[in-house]
């Protein structure tokens, strides 16, 4: 089978793309399909010049409006684009029915997104989302472990994802903090990721209580223009879930020495954590004494979807550290979908970016508000 890839932005999250499906064949990626690199889609084409255009081996490196489809072939859309173009790029792709793999938000706003969806449940396009992070093995294995009842009723959480390369004032101004561009700050560039795991290992969100800042008002852009960052630089969240347990969510691209993905989970009879930076393929377990314990295989090896991602994650000995891991992971993941024709269990689905979204844009209003705001499903 051949699979037509279409790459939609060149910025940093597309190069990290390219890169994953590079090595797609140094880490033995279970994918049967040739993928034909199609078309590169850029604001600035004529920037590639003849040598990089040999080396990315796009067929066409173009601009959005001299797309086209080929309506013999199976085509995936890879969105790296601006978050506010992704509505239209995604009503492109459905009607052409190519599949998407679309970073994160799918859209600006709820609105956009129940848009984008009515379409797509009227279509034939496959579209997953970014959410890379379900492909460690760590989270495959504490959820299957929470299914398991390995920690009792769950009775807390906290979830902190914490960056700091913000809080030098001379990072130059980009679109991702201006909000009518990116949608909101580290609340949606982090926060989403960690809401997802919320929900992805605990429960959905019903109610939330946000507060946010910007500490760095403006920034210079390469031309040394100062623009207003609209945007977020931290947000923290009370949280209650449907079924009543509370806990936190911390978000930080300021938080200097502290970088880190931390889920502490806890249950009437143990803990869960996971430590991202520090083991991305193992959890941290506690027994309902507090004392260290190694988790028994038998609590997730039978699991569907950690077999799943285990199958498509590289072994510790082939890692290349698990932001590219988990890219390759998710992007093989969902390539592998295309070709079968078959969806998987526990891979981020649009419903579940939807209520993603919906929690964002709650929390969005409380930290205007001041108030706690319910989740508009």
């Amino acid at each position: 089978m051949y699979i037509h890839y279409h790459l939609i932005g060149l910025g940093y999250i597309g190069k990290v793309h390219l890169m994953a499906m590079n090595n797609f064949h140094m880490v033995n990626m279970p994918i049967d399909s040739q993928l034909i690199r199609q078309q590169l889609i850029t604001r600035n084409p004529q920037k590639i010049d003849a040598n990089q255009q040999q080396a990315l081996g796009f067929k066409r490196i173009i601009q959005q409006e001299d797309m086209v489809y080929d309506p013999q072939g199976i085509h995936i859309v890879d969105l790296c684009s601006p978050n506010v173009y992704h509505h239209d790029l995604l009503l492109h792709a459905i009607e052409h029915q190519a599949h998407v793999y679309c970073e994160k938000p799918l859209t600006m706003n709820g609105q956009e997104t129940k848009h984008v969806l009515k379409y797509y449940k009227a279509g034939q396009s496959k579209i997953q989302l970014c959410y890379t992070l379900r492909y460690l093995p760590a989270f495959a294995k504490a959820r299957a472990a929470i299914k398991n009842h390995v920690i009792g009723d769950i009775t807390s959480f906290r979830i902190e994802y914490y960056h700091s390369s913000y809080l030098n004032p001379d990072k130059p101004y980009a679109w991702r903090l201006d909000k009518q561009m990116s949608g909101g700050g580290a609340l949606f560039d982090l926060g989403s990721h960690a809401i997802d795991l919320l929900q992805f290992l605990v429960a959905p969100v019903a109610e939330v209580l946000s507060y946010s800042d910007t500490v760095i008002k403006t920034r210079k852009d390469h031309e040394g223009m100062e623009h207003p960052v609209t945007v977020d630089d931290q947000a923290f969240i009370h949280v209650s879930t449907r079924n009543q347990i509370k806990g936190t969510v911390e978000v930080s691209r300021i938080a200097a020495g502290d970088d880190g993905i931390r889920v502490r989970l806890y249950g009437t009879k143990g803990s869960l954590m996971v430590d991202v930076f520090h083991n991305p393929y193992d959890v941290i377990y506690h027994n309902v004494l507090g004392q260290p314990c190694h988790l028994d295989e038998r609590c997730y090896q039978d699991d569907a979807y950690y077999q799943h991602v285990s199958a498509f994650y590289p072994t510790p000995k082939l890692s290349q550290g698990f932001f590219m891991d988990s890219h390759m992971a998710c992007l093989g993941s969902f390539i592998s979908q295309v070709e079968k024709g078959d969806t998987v269990e526990g891979a981020p689905s649009l419903e579940a970016c939807q209520s993603i979204e919906a929690v964002l844009s709650a929390c969005l209003k409380s930290a205007t508000t001041g108030r706690k705001e319910k989740i508009d499903y």
